[in-house]
């Protein structure tokens, strides 16, 4: 069986984890980034006015902030796998991004809330948007920062999974060489790496864990497929 390297942040029995053996493949789970988390931040959170917005771009921050919110606080995120986690959470999501990415959540904020306020708990990693029509409090809600990982990792994994550009970075800053195959979770992931230079880059359908387990299940097929031929006589 497949052995995948899960770069992201999360245990054994984490998201992409638990996806990927849903796909038949065996995850080595070794993070190679760390968040430390800003409690400060979590003060603005409880402290919002339920018509204001808040806006959450990743699984860890809708995890974080679910526990202060007030009840019936509006809530938008990117995907809709993000708004199924905050839903299950209780939170109450009014917009999901049109486009699946930051980009279309910021643009249609402003078409329908111009002048809201808007409260925006983020990664040290993520840009404060500059949109006209829009108040942004961008706190920092949590840091990442590069973690000090096993490098034997690559050595025991067939492919590597990446769902961020800050992963790509740490890894290549470590490893001399990958010569693993690589699965991206999306366009601005696979940007990095083919400007760190790797070029062979398979990318997900869509950014969700699901596609990217679902990629890196026919990247094995592809590939397994390809070693039985040069195999046979």
């Amino acid at each position: 069986m497949t052995r995948v390297w899960v770069t992201r942040v999360e245990g054994e029995d984490g998201e992409l984890a638990t996806e990927l053996r849903q796909c038949g493949l065996i995850p080595v789970v070794e993070p190679v980034l760390e968040m430390h988390l800003v409690h400060k931040t979590l003060d603005d959170v409880a402290n919002l006015h339920p018509d204001d917005w808040l806006v959450l771009t990743s699984p860890f921050a809708i995890r974080i902030v679910a526990a202060v919110v007030v009840p019936n606080q509006r809530i938008a995120v990117i995907g809709q796998s993000s708004a199924t986690l905050a839903q299950s959470l209780g939170l109450n999501v009014q917009l999901i991004s049109p486009t699946s990415n930051a980009t279309g959540l910021w643009k249609q904020l402003v078409l329908q809330e111009p002048g809201r306020n808007i409260c925006f708990p983020r990664s040290s990693l993520a840009s404060i948007p500059q949109l006209d029509g829009l108040h942004v409090h961008a706190p920092v809600l949590y840091s990442v920062e590069p973690r000090k990982f096993d490098i034997e990792v690559a050595s025991r994994s067939d492919i590597v999974s990446f769902t961020s550009a800050s992963a790509v970075l740490s890894v290549l800053n470590r490893l001399e060489r990958l010569e693993l195959p690589v699965v991206s979770i999306g366009p601005s992931t696979s940007r990095t790496l083919r400007q760190k230079g790797i070029a062979a880059v398979v990318e997900a359908e869509e950014r969700t864990l699901y596609s990217v387990a679902k990629a890196v299940r026919d990247r094995s097929f592809d590939a397994n497929c390809q070693r039985r031929g040069r195999d046979s006589p």
